[in-house]
């Protein structure tokens, strides 16, 4: 066997989930301090069962579950898991793997596994009992165990020693034969006083059994006498009751018809209410239905005022675009007429500037002549001339274009100023509208906060009306089942009374008794003991069932008023009864030790009901010596206890008589004379209770109508309240329309006229621009005229003549050529104007037809309004009509309501007829009744008395009965019977069944005796087998262990020399084990004086002593060779690596000594904090980098 993986989540340190997986030889753990490499080494421990906190490192169990940190919740569980290889059946499983598992919850809970099957940790302990794996076992060593089997006393290393040999299942196995011995012996002791105790009682009981025998032989013959005569006798009563059987049956017959025809009334009645009840919701549907009607009246009113309004908005809009069109009609003639009159202008001005352009060229060609002619003169001249000319021409020609610029200029300023008053006319009616809208707006959300208000008002009352009205049909059901409830209660108290009235259920003899009383013929009569006495309902069953007979006794002053009774009784013939003279019945109470302390005894009869001081004493003699059980088994119990001394009953009404007889099952009682009273009573105060709760409801209810009053009325209030407000928002949504389109309109004209004055403005600068340049060229053109007039005349000379005549031409041409220009300007202006009329009648037609759809679909929105409004008033009419109609409806069903009310209070006046007559039959059946149930009891009695005495049916009783001449001598040959009984005297009649009982239960107890005197001998022998067993074993395995320890401390010394020595070696399995060495070159004679390591060093040669004698499968060591130097821990290395092909070991270490001999090297980290991390590690890796950085860690 061996380990194959250890799985550890939430254990300490490790809140993740964390495989080992353990290969052969030998697997190292390391990690610096505190990291938690140590919790591995506790959670293989925990696993194998440890419960000792202190060992684990501690406070209390629920340490072991990870706590949590900074960054992380504590968990609720902790588990381990450790799993091996069980190929060769080490453990006792057969499984190849066996998986020990450990949970702990934090609640306290905790559980084991064992290959997933849940088991007790004593199975746990037991299956790993002498594998050296258990918790005690040498598996497990730390630096605790180490510095311990030093320290301790010899006694207490014994547990490690013990577990090497194997014999700790041997111990175990005779601490439990040990334990059986104990409980053998006690129970031999116990068995012995009780079967000296039946010897004593075996005698006495054989005589008392055989007195029983001979009585009980009388006691049959004096049965079979009793029962023959009683046979006789309900003969008689079978006949008589027969008789009065067929009375019955006449009077029965009455009542049955009359209850069949109350039956019906109650079915009518019903039907009568059923059909209200109809009535009242038909009338609620019609009314619920008129009022839906309602609403829809006042929605289609409230949406035909909305399509109203809308029709005159639209109305009022559509004369407006009318006279909108008409003006725009007027415009466009208008705009027509400018049009025709700026062709007309313009088509002036084109032929004006023809004819100027011919005049221009005639001009030019006479001027281009002279200018031939006068060629000769010079060129200079001639070519002076022209420049002077050509300026000339170019002064006109800027002074005609300023000219018309300053004119246009001026036109220019004229239109933006124009423009720029109606942008004002404009932005002013923009802001009114805008102004007039934003308070519209106002307006509107104060009237639909409003609406809202009320909507939701309305909302609210219409759920409380409908809530409130269901409550008060509610209520008034309620009102009418009370009121039924009511009726049935006192019906069924009136009964009663009557039955109490006429003593129903009571003899003829004791009703006559106490009709003398009620008529003051007999004086000192009290009363019957049952209306003398109050009995708690939960009792009433017992009490009855105790008295019996004894309810009917009647209670009188003396014997003298019962004699006088007695004797009225004979002359009249009227019975027999049982009278209790005050002076002379004197009760006894049970007095029985320890009786009140028994398990299900609920008290003395006598003493759980109510009555005077001063008939305690006949209540007493009644019922003084009745003990009251809450249930047969224990009533049994206690009869058995006190020998059947006294009566007793239990609640249910079972009893056990005295002398042992039981009496129970469904035998027939008295008729509920007892609880008849208090349930009477009960009735009246539940009736008036009911009554109560009746009135208190019919004042609910008329609350609740008065409410609905008022809630109907409020509710009328706030739907008018309602429409009003929708009127008022249809009419300012109109007006907020209304405003919307003015605020469209005025915005759009704004930013037209906007638009038109930023274009004025750009072509007047562009005016301003043309108009300077102009003026610039003019002056520059005027300097240079000058300077050639001046450069001219310093050369004109011949050509006088002929330059004045040029002069004239061309002041000619340049009279032309400023026409010229003007015309030409006059001509862009009239085109321009000509653009602007034509643009403006375009826009106006545009303008024109949005306005006619607008008009068109204005047209259609009224046509379809006015259809709106026509079906709405339709459709309102109509909703009208169908009020009406419901009206009438809810009026009929009221009417009918009326009717079946009165129709259902005929017929409950015919019921409470009915139930008079019914109550009068009641009567006389119950009377006949009373008379069959006299004969009924006495036959009745006269079957329970054959019952009680002798648990006989009549027709078990017929198979006994022997033949008698007559009666009276049956009678004296019972009389004979009785005597020779009575001549007995005392007799135990249970004696011989405990005669029985007591010599069989002798004969058992002395063969238990016997069995457990034989079981103690063989506990005996075990116990003595497994002592010599366990010597054997002790002995050889300590002496091989002696043998090891001294070769393994000079191994690991290096000399000297080693032994273990038995305190007492004649008490081998009990004594101490002490430890003597010597290591080289001291002498040493106590181990305290060794130094830690030498001491460390003893204890590690002593485990592996063990270890060589008895192999573990694994052991794990913690940090054992803690206490070494570095050569001491190199030679334990070297010897654990020796041995790991036996062993497989876990070794937690921080020493390189111990690291550098590994087969599998683990590292423990806490990268977070609180929480360890496991990591494994290449020992080749190891041994390149010597020492693992961040995991090693010194002290």
């Amino acid at each position: 066997m061996r380990l194959r993986s250890l799985e550890i989540q939430g254990f300490k340190s490790f809140p993740d989930k964390t495989k080992i997986e353990f290969d052969e030889g030998m697997t190292v753990v390391v990690g610096p301090n505190g990291s938690g490499k140590s919790n591995i080494s506790d959670a293989i421990r925990w696993v194998l069962g440890e419960q000792s906190t202190k060992a684990l490192r501690g406070g209390k169990m629920e340490d072991v579950i990870f706590a949590g940190t900074a960054a992380r919740k504590p968990l609720g569980m902790a588990t381990v898991s450790l799993t091996f290889d069980n190929t060769d059946r080490t453990l006792p499983v057969e499984a190849d793997e066996v998986a020990i598992t450990r949970r702990y919850f934090r609640s306290g809970e905790s559980e084991y596994l064992v290959n997933g099957k849940p088991v007790r940790l004593r199975d746990l302990s037991e299956m790993l009992m002498d594998t050296g794996l258990g918790r005690d076992g040498y598996s497990m060593i730390g630096q605790g165990r180490i510095a311990e089997i030093i320290s301790a006393k010899s006694r207490e290393r014994r547990e490690i020693f013990e577990e090497a040999a194997g014999i700790a299942k041997y111990r175990f196995r005779r601490e439990e034969a040990e334990r059986k011995l104990e409980q053998a012996q006690e129970n031999l002791l116990r068995l012995y006083d009780i079967l000296s105790e039946l010897e004593g009682r075996v005698g006495p009981l054989k005589e008392q059994a055989e007195k029983a025998e001979r009585f009980l032989a009388l006691s049959e013959e004096k049965k079979k006498l009793e029962i023959s005569l009683w046979l006789l006798q309900l003969q008689k009563l079978r006949e008589d009751l027969k008789e009065q059987e067929n009375r019955c049956l006449i009077a029965r017959g009455e009542d049955e018809r009359l209850k069949n025809e109350a039956d019906r009334l109650e079915q009518q009645i019903q039907e009568a209410y059923d059909q209200t009840r109809d009535c009242l919701t038909k009338s609620e549907e019609y009314r619920q239905i008129r009022e839906n009607l309602q609403n829809r009246i006042a929605a289609g009113k409230s949406e035909i005022a909305v399509h109203e309004n809308e029709r005159t908005h639209a109305l009022l809009e559509q004369k407006r675009l009318r006279d909108e069109l008409a003006g725009g009609e007027a415009a466009e003639k208008a705009g027509a007429a400018a049009i025709f009159e700026a062709r007309k202008k313009l088509q002036t001005l084109r032929e004006k500037l023809q004819e100027l352009e011919r005049q221009e060229q005639e001009a030019k060609a006479q001027a281009e002549a002279v200018a031939d002619a006068g060629k000769s003169a010079g060129d200079e001249a001639a070519a002076l001339q022209a420049r002077l000319a050509q300026c000339t021409l170019d002064i006109s020609r800027f002074t005609m274009a300023i000219t018309a610029a300053s004119r246009s200029e001026a036109e220019q300023r004229d239109r933006q100023a124009a423009d720029k008053e109606a942008l004002r006319e404009a932005e002013g009616k923009l802001a009114a509208e805008t102004g007039s809208r934003a308070e519209l707006n106002g307006l509107l959300d104060e009237i639909r906060g409003k609406r809202e208000t009320l909507q939701n008002t309305l909302s609210g009352y219409q759920l409380k009306l409908q809530s409130r009205r269901e409550a008060a049909d509610q209520i008034h059901r309620q009102v009418q089942d009370l009121e039924l409830e009511e009726k049935g209660k006192l019906q069924r108290a009136s009964l009663l009374r009557d039955l109490e009235s006429h003593m129903e259920g009571f003899n003829h003899s004791v009703k006559t008794v106490m009709g003398w009383k009620q008529r003051g013929q007999m004086d000192g009569v009290h009363g019957t003991v049952a209306g003398l006495i109050e009995v708690p309902e939960n009792y009433a069953v017992a009490i009855e069932t105790a008295l019996g007979a004894g309810l009917q006794n009647i209670v009188v002053e003396n014997e003298e008023t019962a004699k006088s009774c007695i004797r009225r009784l004979q002359r009249e013939r009227a019975g027999r009864a049982t009278f209790l003279p005050l002076t002379a019945v004197r009760g006894n109470l049970l007095n029985e030790p320890g009786l009140i302390h028994e398990p299900g005894f609920v008290g003395i009869a006598s003493e759980l009901v109510g009555v005077s001081d001063r008939y305690k004493g006949a209540v007493r003699f009644l019922l003084g010596r009745i003990a009251i059980a809450s249930d047969l088994d224990t009533a049994a119990d206690i009869a058995k206890k006190y020998r059947y001394k006294f009566r007793i009953v239990t609640l249910d009404g079972q009893q056990i008589n005295a002398g042992g007889s039981f009496t129970g099952g469904s035998a027939a009682r008295s008729q509920g004379i007892l609880s008849r009273r208090g349930e009477a009573e009960a009735l009246k105060r539940e009736a008036d209770a009911i009554r109560a709760r009746k009135e208190a409801a019919s004042r609910k209810e008329a609350a609740a109508r008065q409410e609905l009053q008022t809630l109907t009325q409020r509710l009328e209030e706030v739907r008018e309240e309602l429409m009003a407000v929708s009127e008022d928002l249809v009419r300012f949504e109109g007006e907020l329309g209304r405003a919307k389109d003015e605020i469209e309109s005025a915005a759009a004209r704004k930013a037209a006229l906007s638009a038109q004055i930023r274009e004025g403005e750009e072509k007047l600068s562009a005016l301003e621009t043309e108009r300077m340049e102009n003026e610039a060229a003019l002056k520059n053109a005027e300097s240079k005229k000058a300077e050639l007039e001046e450069t001219l005349k310093a050369r004109q000379g011949s050509q006088d003549e002929l330059s004045g005549k040029l002069d004239e031409m061309t002041a000619r041409l340049n009279q032309l050529s400023i026409e010229k220009i003007v015309l030409q300007k006059d001509t862009e202006t009239a085109e321009t104007n000509l653009q602007s009329v034509l643009d403006a009648r375009q826009a106006a037609r545009e303008k024109r037809e949005e306005t006619e759809k607008a008009a068109a679909a204005l047209e259609e929105k009224v046509k379809t309004l006015e259809a709106d409004i026509q079906s709405g008033r339709e459709q309102v009419e109509a909703f009208t009509r169908q009020v009406a109609e419901y009206g009438e409806k809810n009026e009929a069903m009221l009417k009918r309501r009326t009717q079946l009310e009165g129709e259902t209070l005929s017929l409950r006046q015919q019921s409470r007829e009915l139930s008079a007559r019914k109550e009068r039959a009641a009567g006389e059946s119950a009377r006949l009744q009373e008379q069959k149930t006299a004969i009924q009891r006495d036959y009745d009695q006269l079957v329970a008395r054959m019952w009680e005495e002798y648990e006989l049916t009549p027709r078990e009783a017929a198979e006994l009965k022997t033949e008698l001449a007559s009666a009276s001598e049956g009678n004296r040959q019972l009389g004979i019977l009785k005597n020779q009984i009575k001549a007995l005297g005392s007799i135990n009649v249970s004696a011989i069944e405990e005669y029985k009982e007591v010599s069989e239960r002798y004969r058992f107890l002395k063969r238990q005796v016997d069995d457990a005197a034989s079981a103690r001998d063989e506990l005996l022998g075990l116990i003595d087998q497994l002592t010599g067993e366990m010597k054997e074993l002790f002995g050889s395995a300590f002496h091989d262990i002696n043998r090891h320890f001294g070769e393994i401390f000079r191994e690991l010394f290096g000399g000297g020399k080693a032994s273990l020595q038995l305190d007492d070696p004649s008490d081998i399995l009990e004594c101490g084990i002490e430890i003597l060495v010597q290591p080289p070159g001291k002498i040493i004679k106590n181990l305290a004086a060794l130094s830690g390591g030498e001491q460390a060093l003893v204890a590690v040669a002593i485990y592996f002593a063990i270890l060589k004698v008895r192999p573990s499968p694994f052991c794990v060591l913690d940090e054992i060779e803690a206490a070494l130097d570095d050569v001491n821990v190199a030679r334990y290395a070297a010897y654990l690596k020796g041995i790991s092909d036996k062993t497989q070991f876990i070794l937690i270490t921080h020493r390189r000594g111990t690291m550098e001999e590994a087969d599998t090297l683990y590292g423990v980290t806490m990268q977070e904090s609180g929480v360890s991390k496991l990591l494994q590690l290449k020992v080749s890796q190891l041994e390149k980098e010597k020492a693992p950085a961040g995991l090693l860690g010194e002290g």
